[in-house]
């Protein structure tokens, strides 16, 4: 597709840096720490988001992320054997505040630039495939996968990430991009009740009060705006019946001259 250079150059250095700078810190803090940090994203996006043409600023949306990012706070720190934050983990900090900050930079882009289809994502990908694979092979060992590794991998390329992201840029194009960001915040609570369900992972206080807080979170700008509608409702239901007779009475002598004067045929 024949797109701008700008349109290549913030594509390929977000997708592909977004997934580069998130993996690399996993390697130097824990992965939990990083992906916290990681999720600061959709907070991010909303409060820069009021600086785009034709956006504003929305304190519910504000508050509705900051509630949401403390269920992934209770979820991801609150167990029992958590390493709290150290020094010696900065170089993964930084590495998970980077991909925050991509991820977010590549989000407001898109939605600034509504006519560039959905597709250029898999080419995106595609690129950064070959950009990958070339840095593996030059910088790593090799080691072949399993079948049911190799699978999983598979998965996850086409599903997770491919069309994830294709369906997430068609979102952010042509949907709420506050409420997209808000409810991004269940990703993590949907992806620990699967490891709780296929018994990889036992329910427990901080994952229920984490899902309270991330639904919370998710519905409060739509319980608002119900609130608002209700009240506007009752409000208009309950103003005094004006009578129509602004217009004055009709004209008879008008309406008997042209309702009973005969018409000739044309």
């Amino acid at each position: 597709m024949r797109q701008p250079p700008i349109i290549w150059i913030v594509g390929l250095l977000c997708v592909i840096g977004n997934n580069l700078v998130y993996i690399l810190g996993f390697q130097y803090a824990p992965p939990e720490q990083v992906d916290l940090i990681n999720f600061l994203w959709p907070i991010m996006v909303i409060l820069a988001a009021g600086f785009l043409p034709k956006e504003k600023f929305s304190l519910t949306s504000m508050i509705s992320a900051l509630i949401g990012f403390s269920g992934i706070y209770i979820l991801l720190l609150s167990d029992e054997g958590m390493t709290a934050f150290e020094p010696q983990y900065i170089m993964g900090y930084l590495f998970g505040a980077l991909s925050a900050i991509t991820w977010t930079i590549y989000t407001l882009f898109s939605r600034t630039k509504k006519e560039v289809p959905a597709d250029m994502v898999g080419l995106y990908s595609a690129f950064g495939f070959l950009i990958t694979l070339s840095s593996h092979l030059t910088f790593e060992e090799t080691v072949i996968p399993t079948g049911i590794e190799l699978l999983t991998i598979t998965f996850m390329g086409i599903a997770t990430y491919g069309t994830a992201f294709a369906l997430w840029d068609y979102g952010v194009k042509k949907g709420n991009l506050k409420l997209l960001s808000i409810l991004s915040y269940g990703t993590p609570i949907v992806s620990v009740g699967l490891l709780v369900i296929c018994g990889y992972s036992a329910p427990t206080t901080s994952l229920a009060l984490a899902c309270s807080l991330v639904v919370m979170g998710s519905t409060l700008p739509l319980m608002l705006v119900g609130i608002k509608e209700v009240y506007s409702r009752m409000s208009f239901s309950s103003a005094p019946e004006v009578p129509d007779d602004t217009l004055g009475p009709p004209d008879l002598e008008l309406l008997e001259k042209d309702v009973l004067t005969p018409k000739p045929y044309s």
